[in-house]
């Protein structure tokens, strides 16, 4: 029972801490609105008194971070009036659950007071802060008369657990302390409703205020910038650090956004240090070198003769029997077998048995529907 109570007074203390944020950040958009004015206004001056075309060239880029801005404090504006929208939704629905819960089930007969009707597809309307407290301040004096009508019950049955017959009415505190029990655990699913409702409400002002925050520092640094820019300013931007007071609501840190981009620029290629290159040129080298066999080889014929050379032997992948020599019907070397792939350099006979020449590259597509034939048949007439 303490626990609820600790549990009703942590939830409207926390309302207060984001009804602060919600007020500085209205506070600040103030503030903003001010200084993106002093742009507009610099501007207007300018212009009235140099009016050429170069300079209303070099002053276009002062018009250009008005607009800039003006449109980077509307976007935050946006955000804001949508998280301003979603507060009074998850009040405006929750109000109406409990009402209609409570009375539904006979715990206690409420009111449903008047507020205005939550509009779901206007996601930007913004409702009255004032309005939004009230409604916070319902739903939260409702959990207080149900946690002061858990203790009434308590009392009522430690009274008459107190009494003398107790044995007689047994089940008839068990069911009170039972019903005591839901209605508690009623309680206790309110509570982590609102619960969840501050948390994720307190999140996102914190993000947003914190955006507002940073983006102040920025315009302030516009501001007080007080050197021409040259040739030499165009890497300071990820090299100066810049010295921000950190802020109770802020979780950014815009010199870590810069040193990832500056890193990012400077990666690697490769990962590792460890990690090489791979060279490919090497390793076709290296395999050609593995596979050559007897490459260059002088071939003699019947004769003695030298006819020719052996070329290029390679038996892998499916290569077979390259640069063989082959020899006529009376043993004699008539010519080299070429570069046979699977059947290629196949040696081609006549009707007497007698090598008479050599049937070159024959290649089988892969899906082994047909073949090409690369070349023909080269006869040689025999001598009889």
């Amino acid at each position: 029972m303490k626990e609820i109570d600790y549990s009703l007074r942590k939830l409207h203390f926390n309302f207060e801490a984001i009804l602060s944020i919600v007020k500085e950040m209205n506070l600040s958009k103030t503030v903003l609105s001010e200084k993106i004015a002093e742009f507009s206004t610099m501007y207007t001056e300018l212009v009235k008194t140099n009016n050429t075309k170069i300079f209303l060239f070099c002053l276009d880029s002062l018009y250009f971070q008005y607009k800039s801005s003006m449109m980077d404090l509307h976007a935050m504006e946006n955000n804001r009036k949508f998280i301003m929208n979603r507060m009074y939704c998850d009040y405006y629905k929750l109000y109406h659950l409990i009402i209609s819960d409570l009375n539904e089930k006979g715990i206690l007969i409420l009111e449903l007071k008047t507020y205005p009707k939550y509009k779901d597809l206007d996601i930007l309307l913004e409702y009255n802060l004032d309005t939004i407290v009230n409604i916070h301040g319902e739903i939260l004096d409702i959990l207080y008369k149900l946690y002061e009508k858990l203790k009434t019950n308590k009392a009522s049955i430690q009274e008459h657990m107190d009494t003398k017959t107790v044995l007689s009415i047994s089940n008839f505190l068990n069911t009170l302390k039972y019903e005591n029990g839901i209605l508690e655990n009623q309680v206790i699913l309110y509570i982590n409703y609102l619960s969840f409702f501050h948390f994720s409400q307190k999140k996102m002002l914190i993000k947003l205020y914190s955006k507002m925050s940073e983006f102040n520092r920025d315009m302030e640094e516009y501001m007080g910038f007080n050197r021409i820019i040259s040739i030499d300013d165009i890497n300071s931007i990820y090299s100066e650090s810049n010295s921000r007071e950190e802020n109770d609501y802020s979780d950014s840190d815009t010199s870590e956004v810069e040193n990832k981009i500056e890193s990012k620029s400077t990666q690697p290629e490769y990962k590792s240090e460890n990690e090489e290159k791979p060279n490919i040129t090497a390793d076709i080298i290296e395999m050609k070198e593995s596979n050559v066999q007897e490459s260059g080889k002088v071939v003699e014929n019947g004769k003695g003769e030298n006819i020719g050379i052996q070329e290029s032997g390679i038996q892998e992948s499916g290569i077979q029997e390259s640069g063989k020599v082959v020899e006529n019907g009376k043993g004699e070397n008539i010519g080299i077998q070429e570069s046979g792939i699977q059947e290629s350099g196949k040696v081609v006979e006549n009707e007497k048995g007698e090598n008479i020449g050599i049937q070159e590259s024959e290649i089988e597509d892969d899906d082994k529907t047909g073949s090409t034939i690369i070349g023909e048949v080269v006869q040689e007439e025999t001598e009889e």
